[in-house]
């Protein structure tokens, strides 16, 4: 995985920044459209949400590389140098712990 030094710092980057988005509800569409309006070189490589229609719906829209339906999957099996977590605050830790304990 790759810093947020390095994010910020986009010179440093040959390839684009693979970002895997866990929750997809208002928030999680507010980040994807703001990436895709930026400069920054970056693909949604992985998305997560409990619900498979959310997952649909965000698909047809963005172009996502892989979709999970449980975040511990994506973290085991996902293509992604960072996430953006996009979950209701109650649920952030347990899921940051996550992610941390792996990477």
């Amino acid at each position: 995985p790759i810093t947020m030094t390095q994010v910020m710092n986009m010179e440093t980057l040959r390839s684009p920044v693979r970002l895997a988005i866990v929750g997809l509800g208002f928030v999680s569409r507010i980040h994807a459209e703001s990436l895709l309006l930026s400069s920054v070189p970056a693909i949604i490589s992985a998305a997560c949400d409990r619900w498979e229609e959310a997952l649909s719906l965000f698909q047809s829209s963005f172009k996502v590389g892989k979709t999970y339906v449980n975040h511990q999957q994506l973290i085991d099996e996902g293509d992604y140098d960072c996430a953006i977590i996009c979950v209701p605050n109650s649920l952030h830790s347990s899921i940051v712990h996550d992610f941390l304990r792996q990477n």
